[in-house]
């Protein structure tokens, strides 16, 4: 019987970590409609452990049909106390975007779900510091950014 073990770092994650581009980056999807997107903005720039954060961001149908397109959000952690992946995939939804048409998508963030394993405590940590969110297409295309600073 063959088996298989995958590390912590697998998936996107791997390439990330061996700065490796794959041919159809994590959360790529064919379109025939260019969409754009603008003006992230976060509910509150400051958080803690509880909080939920929105995070809203423009988005513009830049063709001449209608496009559902699915909307990502990453979250690079300050990666200080522990090795992490480079960013994570922490919220997505889809938009229906008519021709020309734009629309702000508003994605949800808890923060306790922005942790590590802290074998010693046996429990979920959040690390202080900032943290970088990321909006866009795929994990190779976000082009929209801000930052949350996270406090204990």
């Amino acid at each position: 019987v063959a088996s298989t073990t995958y590390g912590y770092f697998h998936d996107y994650r791997h390439l990330d970590a061996e700065g490796l581009d794959p041919l159809f980056p994590f959360g790529y999807g064919l379109s025939y409609v260019e969409v754009s997107y603008s003006a992230i903005r976060l509910s509150k720039d400051t958080a803690r452990a509880g909080d939920v954060i929105d995070v809203e961001v423009d988005v513009t149908n830049e063709g001449d049909r209608s496009v559902l397109e699915t909307v990502q959000v990453y979250v690079r952690p300050p990666g200080e106390v522990v090795s992490r992946p480079v960013r994570d995939l922490r919220a997505f939804g889809q938009v229906e975007l008519g021709a020309g048409e734009t629309k702000t998508v508003t994605l949800s963030i808890r923060v306790d779900e922005l942790g590590y394993w802290d074998e010693a405590a046996g429990a979920f940590v959040l690390e202080p510091g900032v943290h970088l969110v990321e909006a866009g297409r795929h994990a190779r295309d976000l082009p929209q950014y801000t930052e949350l600073l996270l406090e204990l």
